[in-house]
């Protein structure tokens, strides 16, 4: 799976093109689209977070968790 950076760079010229062939309602669809996508907080997974401690313990929640699990405090190593 493509990561959201990569998504994000690959649709900018996708959507400059949309509008030089005038795609009409597709442009609305595909700029609501993007900007969504910028808008959206950066997921990390359990194993790419700092409170992470292999094999599966979670220093925020105190817990073990599985490692591709995340949450809302999740913070990159």
């Amino acid at each position: 799976m493509a990561d959201r950076k990569s998504v994000i760079k690959g649709l900018e010229p996708i959507i400059g093109c949309a509008k030089q062939e005038k795609w009409g309602a597709w442009i609305d669809t595909l700029e609501d689209a993007f900007a969504l996508l910028k808008a959206q907080p950066e997921i990390v997974r359990c194993k790419d977070c700092k409170k992470f401690i292999p094999p599966h313990g979670c220093m925020h929640i105190e817990n073990y968790i599985d490692a591709d699990w995340f949450c809302a405090d999740g913070e990159r190593k």
